[in-house]
């Protein structure tokens, strides 16, 4: 008699009981581990003689159906699926013997080649579940993101914070003052926030089948929108818990039924053992399909606190948050890094499942069991149980768009009076970095708290860090009172070369650390939010050892939606001479109010702002000149190029777009999308001829493109020398060579044809750089204090000329023949013969000036929505509107010919100009 077929009443799993046999009543699913019989809800039990009799009932008229499929198939030799069964019955598939109850007992030693940090943590095994079928779907409707917790804003023009510090070093007290001030730059922050915004990409995977996956830390930090794609579907994701220490991150989807795979917590990984990596590796170049490589574990790297497993399987960008599977198709680690050099190959590091174990049980997520021993998968088989469970991770990280968005100007001052002498062996110590030498530097802050491009500014000692981290702090999701923001870092403790706070021009020897900060809500009414603060900074590993820990409470006002005050008591303990010494530190802190006499002189200033623009409306609009609108992009335009020979403007978008168009028929004729792997494009220019089109990106490239009669861009070949963002970039008059600069300040002189690199200046300082060809040979560079000219020809640059002492400007420019160089700065514009070196009569605007260029000895500028033009002498002829916005001018360009100009407005989706001279 055949065996009878059951189902699952929990997971609808068909199990098949033997011939004769009834079902017990304590039997179970070796799946989700259910009763088989479940009990009526009044108690009384169902007879197992009537649940045999029905499903043989059921099985009887299905044989009529299927008798004669069942007859072909063992007359052609196949085989029918095997079936798993209940725990009172014959298994029919091969697989691992199912086990009940707890694992048995480890051993207390383990092989010599067992390199894994073993942990308390432990899982309860169980046979293998087939792969099911079950219907991957959403659980939830898609919903907005959730706004911040915490809404940071400037409600005045300008902010102030004032902090106190002190510490006892033995006898001796250091008393710090910092103070903060923050000025609102009329412009909307957005179109910088989409500059600075990553789209990235990386490997997820499930873990339960309620939505929880693994990925790494990297792959999801700073993210406001997360998505993952299995085959045809895509959910949104957000982030429950991130290790930084580890690298390793939690994600939820609102889903069910998510494929999994188990986590083999109960055999710690071993050398040689055969494992594969599971992933989405360069899905820019290879696809947006699953790869899969093979390997073995080499070794392991790190230490107890940051254990790494290292791996001869291929492992590339895109691969990190994947799973590293072993043989049966369990999890022993998740993809990371790459270890990549000259020397090095094949080298790729993987955190320890252990290490993803402990964070999915502090996020209270239940782990479901793996199972033990079992027969080795084959590769297609263990591939296809596997990859169903990967996911396709797209992550748009940086300054959230959809938030508020601000610019502020910000200036930070410290100062330190120490009485007594301090002891001669208390280090000098730093935290993050060792750039702390800008006090002043325009920053944009978003409505969630996280501060970008903010000035590396002088620290407060004793690893206190930057008074900026003390006004600030990055803001949970609405709902959350308490979260805990934990990552890697370094101290840096001074070796040599000390100079006040800002510690320039010094030597330093780096440790790794780890900063932990911890918040709690402590009260909440109408006006103000009360916050626990607890920081903690600690070195992690061996080598020298400080810790500093600063407890108290600092107060949210909803009102001023600021930090408006701080109070905090810790200290710092380090090791001298074999002793600890421990710092007493306390910190407090105040935002800072406008008095009656400071808001009065706040009211003058708006009044005179007011009168100036006023002024302003009534000057004359220049004649001559036809303003064409020729698109509203959906992104924002940072770059422009006028071609000489034809009616084209290229534009260089945010969205690392190259766009051309016709200003006669106003219309796009062109486009090339940048690989995301070259980086944002940074810079742009064109060869005199308008035959080539020269892009820089951020991640130090320059791509040089083919510009045919069709409006066609081809790449043709690429220029490698920088390692960092592309800033400037001039090309020779008759298009042979270029000179292009990084971040770095550092210029290179190169081939343009082979791409030859002939010679690089040394560092070149100065918040913004300009270089101008005279002829083939020669060229000036400026950097807003000096200016320079340079022999190309012997790579040798002549004496710097000086002219002004402090400058940030916000552009410089060149005359065409070169002549003459301008530095816009603010509301005026300075200007100098570059042949006499004296300076020549100054521009004044009441307009801010966001932009310059030179026409034929003549200045155009650009301010909000509007250009000014002015002759040699810098008087001003006229202006024109663009229309009635308010927004700054940027992405200027000049057609050599008759002096039209191209440009842009500093809006997500502002239009592209093109401001043609008519007579």
């Amino acid at each position: 008699m055949p065996g009878t077929r059951i189902t699952c009443p929990h997971c609808d799993r068909t199990l098949k009981l033997k011939a004769g046999k009834e079902l017990s009543k304590t039997a179970r699913c070796p799946g989700c581990k259910g009763l088989l019989r479940k009990a009526p809800a009044n108690g009384s039990g169902t007879s197992p003689q009537l649940v045999q009799n029905i499903l043989l009932g059921a099985i009887a008229v299905g044989l009529f159906v299927i008798g004669g499929g069942l007859l072909l198939n063992r007359n052609s030799g196949g085989n029918s699926a095997a079936t798993p069964v209940a725990n009172n019955a014959e298994p029919t598939s091969v697989g691992a013997a199912s086990t009940s109850g707890a694992p048995s007992p480890k051993p207390s030693t383990r092989p010599a080649n067992t390199i894994e940090v073993p942990t308390s943590h432990a899982s309860t095994s169980s046979t293998p579940a087939p792969i099911e079928s079950k219907e991957l779907r959403a659980t939830a409707p898609i919903t907005p993101r959730a706004k911040p917790r915490f809404r940071f804003r400037l409600n005045e023009d300008r902010y102030a914070f004032n902090f106190k510090m002190k510490a006892k070093v033995e006898q001796a007290v250091d008393d710090i003052s910092a103070y903060i001030s923050l000025t609102h730059i009329p412009v909307k922050g957005t179109h910088v926030a989409l500059e600075l915004g990553q789209e990235s990409s990386g490997t997820a995977f499930g873990v339960t089948p309620d939505g929880y996956m693994l990925t790494c830390a990297h792959v999801v930090d700073d993210a406001y929108e997360i998505n993952v794609t299995f085959a045809e579907q895509t959910f949104p994701a957000h982030v429950v818990r991130l290790d930084h220490q580890h690298d390793l991150a939690v994600l939820k989807l609102d889903v069910e039924n998510l494929p999994t795979i188990p986590l083999q917590l109960d055999h710690p990984a071993r050398l040689g053992q055969d494992i594969r990596a599971v992933g989405f590796p360069l899905s820019d170049v290879l696809g947006q399909d699953v790869k899969v490589t093979k390997g073995t574990i080499t070794g392991g790297l790190g230490n107890e606190d940051d254990p790494r497993l290292q791996v001869d399987a291929t492992i590339n960008p895109g691969n990190s948050g994947g799973p590293v599977v072993d043989a049966h198709g369990h999890v022993v680690g998740i993809a990371s890094a790459k270890l990549a050099s000259l020397f090095l190959s094949d080298v790729g590091l993987c955190v320890p499942v252990r290490a993803a174990a402990e964070l999915l049980d502090s996020a209270g997520v239940d782990i479901p069991p793996a199972s033990t021993g079992g027969r080795e998968l084959p590769g297609p088989e263990l591939v296809d149980r596997v990859s169903r469970a990967v996911g396709y991770v797209t992550v748009k990280s940086g300054p959230d768009p959809t938030l508020e968005n601000e610019l502020l100007n910000c200036s930070v001052s410290t100062s330190m009076l120490t009485t007594l002498s301090r002891p001669r062996d208390t280090p000098y110590l730093l935290s993050g970095t060792t750039r702390c030498n800008q006090s002043y530097s325009p920053m944009l802050r978003c409505e969630n708290g996280k501060l970008y491009k903010a000035p590396a500014c002088e620290q407060l000692p004793h690893l206190a860090g930057s008074p900026l981290d003390l006004a600030f702090f990055a803001s949970p999701p609405e709902g959350q009172d308490e979260w805990t923001v934990k990552k890697k870092t370094k101290i840096f403790r001074l070796t040599s070369g000390a100079d006040s706070l800002t510690f320039r021009s010094a030597a330093f020897e780096p440790t790794n650390a780890v900063e932990t900060t911890s918040y709690k809500v402590l009260n909440e009414n109408d006006d103000e939010v009360e916050i626990e603060r607890d920081h903690v900074l600690e070195t992690a590993g061996s080598g020298e050892q400080y810790r500093l820990q600063l407890k108290g409470k600092l107060i949210f006002s909803k009102t001023a939606q600021a930090v408006t005050s701080i109070d905090y008591n810790g200290s710092l303990s380090y090791e001298v001479a074999g002793a600890t010494r421990t710092t007493p530190i306390t910190l407090t802190g105040q935002i800072h109010v406008m008095t009656a006499a400071e808001r009065k002189r706040e009211e003058m200033r708006k009044a005179e702002i007011a009168a100036n623009e006023k002024a302003e409306e009534e000057l004359a609009e220049l004649k001559g000149y036809e303003k064409i609108r020729l698109a509203d992009t959906k992104s924002t335009i940072d770059h422009t190029v006028v071609h000489p020979k034809h009616p084209w403007v290229i534009a260089a978008t945010s969205i690392n777009e190259i766009n051309i168009y016709d200003f006669k028929t106003r219309e796009q004729i062109g486009n090339k999308k940048l690989p995301f792997e070259y980086g944002n494009i940074s810079a742009l220019a064109m060869t005199p001829d308008g035959s080539s089109i020269l892009a820089g990106t951020w991640k130090g490239l320059i791509i040089i493109y083919s510009l045919d009669h069709e409006a066609k861009l081809r790449e043709e070949d690429m220029f490698q020398g920088h390692s960092r963002n592309v800033i400037d970039i001039a090309i020779s008059p008759r298009g042979q060579h270029a000179l292009s600069c990084s971040a770095n300040g550092k210029y290179r002189y190169w081939n343009l044809g082979s791409q030859k690199e002939d010679f690089a200046t040394p560092v070149i300082g100065g918040l913004k750089l300009k270089s101008h060809f005279i002829d083939e040979n020669t060229a000036w560079i400026c950097n807003g204090t000096h200016l320079q000219k340079w022999d190309l020809s012997k790579g040798k640059g002549g004496g710097q000329i000086q002219l002004k002492r402090f400058a940030t400007p916000e552009c410089i420019c060149f005359s065409e023949a070169g002549d003459e160089v301008a530095l816009a700065d603010s509301k005026s514009v300075f200007r100098w013969s570059t042949k006499t070196t004296k300076q020549l009569s100054t521009i004044e605007s009441k307009d801010r000036i966001s932009a310059a260029i030179y026409f034929n000895n003549k200045l155009v500028t650009g301010g909000n929505n509007r250009l000014t033009f002015w002759n040699e002498t810098g008087e001003r002829l006229g202006i024109i509107r663009l229309d009635e916005s308010s927004a700054t001018i940027r992405a200027f360009s000049i057609n050599s010919s008759d002096g039209s100009v191209a440009c842009c407005q500093a809006l997500v989706g502002g239009p592209l100009w093109y401001v043609q001279k008519t007579d």
